[in-house]
Parts: C-alpha cells; structure tokens; sequence
C-alpha cells in the first residue's frame, strides 16, 4: 500500500502517529465487506500494524489505538467467529472525525488562544461522552449476543439420555445385537455415568458394549476350541 498523508488537523489534537493509524484504519474500512452493528471493520493483530508501521514499536501504537479510542475515533470490537480468538476488530468514528475538523476550522480564527482551547475541549469531551456511550452499549449488546450464542450452543451440545426407541433404532442399524432395554435401564441407575465421567454419546457407548460383546464371543469360541482339543487329546472325541 502507498504511503497515505495524514490528516494534519487530527495530528494537532492526537499527534501523527495516532493520526496515521486513524487514517490507515480509516482508509481500510472504506474497503472492508466486514459490517456490524452499522458500522464498517477492519482486524488487527498488534503485529499486522506492526508490518505497516515499521518505524512504531508495539508498545507506540498501542498508546495511539488507545489515544484513538479514548478521543472517540474509534471503537473497539471483536466479532471472531471462534470464542478464544482475541484478534481485535477496529471501525473509524466518521461522524466524530467529522466534528474534530469541523471544529478546528471554527475555531482556527479565533484569536483567544484560552477561550478557543477551553471551547473546543467541552465540546470535544461532550462527542467523546455520546461516542463513549454508544461504544459501551454497542460492546454491551456485543456481550449479550456472543453469550446467548455461546448459551445455544451449550445447549444444543449437551447430552440428552436418549429413549429405548432411539437405542433400539442405532442398535438395528448396527445389526450388534445389544438389548436397548438393557443399556438404557443399566445407565439410568448409574446416573448415565462411565466410570466417574459424566457421559457425552451414548452412541459411542453403544459400540463400547458392542465391541465388549465381540471380545467376549471371541473368548468363548476360544474356550471352547480349546476345550475339544483337550477331549481329542484324550480320545474323548
């Protein structure tokens, strides 16, 4: 990617490394086809600013996302599709970028250097509270949707004792001729327990008992072509 300007009047108020990565971030959304909760984003890992800021350090720019966030440039997100990847999801605050120039041009041609710094300020900080606030219900609804997901998928994960019907049908497609009236009553009085573990398939367990019943035919074959060698052996047969 070409090298891209900064926004000097940004740069004035959150420095030109911030304003750099604001407009790296800024430009990126523009391209971005990751859109949630009405917004446009981009992820990031420290790493990937890294490669296209060589001349920042890590600690450098997360000073300046930081800076970003608490001016309310930018909000913060995570929208991963897998629960443990932290990679952080980052979207450009038009409408409050929009403000900043705004009001640095207002401003610019006053001549009270106090009055103008103290103006700008209050209303910077009344932006950053509204931006503050939507960013904290934005995260909140985030929180709520990723738990009620994560809360369905509990649900549809966990282990259900399955119906006599169910057994006898698996054990039918099978042909392992266990007796589903056995298995479901003998795991209903161990509280559907194998062993001290809390069971999580009972189709698994169903080819354990079919397995285990394989063995124990084997054993009595075996038993029993051993026990007509020994009557051969002793003219008995």
């Amino acid at each position: 990617m070409a090298t891209r300007k900064y926004d000097t009047d940004i740069a004035e108020i959150v420095g030109e490394k911030s304003a750099a990565i604001l407009e790296y971030i800024s430009y990126w959304c523009a391209q971005s086809n990751e859109e949630h909760d009405g917004r446009k984003w981009i992820f990031q890992s420290l790493k990937n600013f890294k490669e296209h800021f060589p001349n920042m350090s890590e600690s450098t720019i997360r000073r300046c996302i930081k800076k970003l966030a608490d001016e309310g440039l930018i909000v913060i997100g995570n929208y991963n599709r897998i629960p443990f990847d932290k990679t952080k999801w980052y979207a450009s605050v038009d409408e409050q970028i929009d403000v900043f120039k705004m009001n640095k041009s207002k401003w610019s041609k006053w001549t009270d250097g106090c009055v103008q710094n103290e103006q700008f300020r209050s209303v910077q900080n009344e932006h950053i509270r509204s931006v503050q606030n939507e960013q904290t219900n934005t995260t909140k609804e985030i929180t709520i949707k990723r738990t009620k997901e994560i809360e369905l998928k509990n649900e549809s994960t966990r282990f259900k004792p399955p119906t006599v019907d169910e057994v006898k049908a698996y054990c039918l497609e099978r042909g392992n001729g266990i007796d589903p009236e056995r298995f479901v009553d003998y795991y209903t009085a161990t509280g559907w327990m194998r062993g001290k573990t809390k069971m999580k398939d009972w189709k698994a367990a169903v080819r354990t008992w079919e397995r285990k019943a394989k063995e124990d035919a084997k054993k009595a074959d075996d038993f029993e072509n051993e026990f007509d060698r020994l009557l051969r052996e002793e003219g008995y047969i």
